[in-house]
């Protein structure tokens, strides 16, 4: 990603370079905002787990031994790196828009989260963890909201320019045959 942005750079799309800077730190920020309800819904037993310590655990393959240190870093790493791409989605979706779009956006995450195979059955929660009681979906929803409330509010401050990324390629492949027509 880094190479990504350092070409995009290079190549003078600072609009793209924009969206993909603001899109990943913006996303790792909103998740932190996502932590607090998380982290407040599973300490109140609303949770069954804590999701980013069950990540680190399955991917370090420590499902015999438990949760270490170094589990825990990496889970709490790939669960930030996962907010910070659905950030870096949704500036280059859509741009710089009203902050509510972010609320939206939160809310697709959930729906696509509580309703796709990994929780579903892997974890068996059964759809929208109700499986578990409502604890989970009292939790959940509210985080993914908060998540997209201030993955907006960031994005409608920091993001310079509205529409897709689609369309700021497009505007420079234009204006690169301008030039040259000239």
């Amino acid at each position: 990603l880094t190479a990504v942005a350092v070409v995009a750079w290079l190549l003078g799309l600072p609009r793209l370079t924009n969206r993909l800077w603001a899109g990943i730190w913006i996303g790792a920020v909103a998740t932190a905002s996502l932590d607090v309800i998380r982290l407040t819904g599973f300490s109140l037993g609303f949770m069954p787990g804590n999701m980013p310590r069950m990540f680190g655990v399955l991917i370090l393959d420590r499902m015999a031994m438990g949760p270490s240190t170094s589990s825990d870093l990496v889970g709490y790493l790939y669960h930030y790196w996962v907010g910070a791409c659905f950030g870096l989605v949704y500036t280059l979706m859509l741009g710089r828009v009203q902050w509510w779009a972010g609320v939206v956006w939160g809310l697709i995450v959930e729906l696509g989260m509580m309703t796709t195979p990994p929780m579903v059955v892997a974890m068996d929660t059964g759809f929208f963890g109700l499986k578990e009681g409502p604890g989970v979906l009292i939790t959940s929803v509210p985080a993914h909201i908060a998540f997209g409330a201030v993955l907006g509010l960031l994005a409608q401050s920091y993001v310079r320019h509205p529409g897709s990324v689609f369309r700021l390629l497009h505007g420079r492949e234009v204006r690169a045959l301008a030039w040259r027509t000239r």
